[in-house]
């Protein structure tokens, strides 16, 4: 009786205009289904759809040299928005050094190694 009461209340909670409005989460940095997540293209792309807001995580920081940057991937690991194995930190000694806008195009729409969301690998 619990399992049928849990699973009715969640098909409840996941009506229209409700924040278990799975399909909007693709857009939390742009359209996951056509690019990769915080890609310049994704970040076009969401407002066509249903859900025109995009969720981006900029944090200011500065460089070695105090020049003052702002990535908008915040992650410490190249591969979900690179598919390059390590760290920036180990490839680039400096924020300023990491190419602008360099995301490879070539790479598949979608958050790579992701099924669900979750926490990022830490460095």
């Amino acid at each position: 009786m619990a399992l049928v009461l849990t699973v009715s209340f969640f098909i409840f909670l996941c009506g229209e205009g409700t924040a278990f409005n799975f399909p909007a989460a693709g857009r939390r940095r742009g359209d996951a289904s056509i690019a990769r997540e915080n890609s310049k293209a994704a970040i076009s792309k969401a407002p066509e759809f249903d859900n025109p807001y995009i969720e981006l995580d900029i944090i200011d920081f500065a460089d070695a040299d105090g020049h003052r940057i702002d990535p908008v991937s915040h992650d410490c690991l190249m591969k979900r928005a690179t598919e390059l194995p390590g760290a920036f930190s180990e490839k680039y000694d400096s924020y300023s050094k990491i190419p602008l806008n360099a995301a490879n195009p070539n790479l598949p729409p979608g958050i790579p190694g992701r099924t669900r969301p979750g926490p990022v690998a830490d460095c």
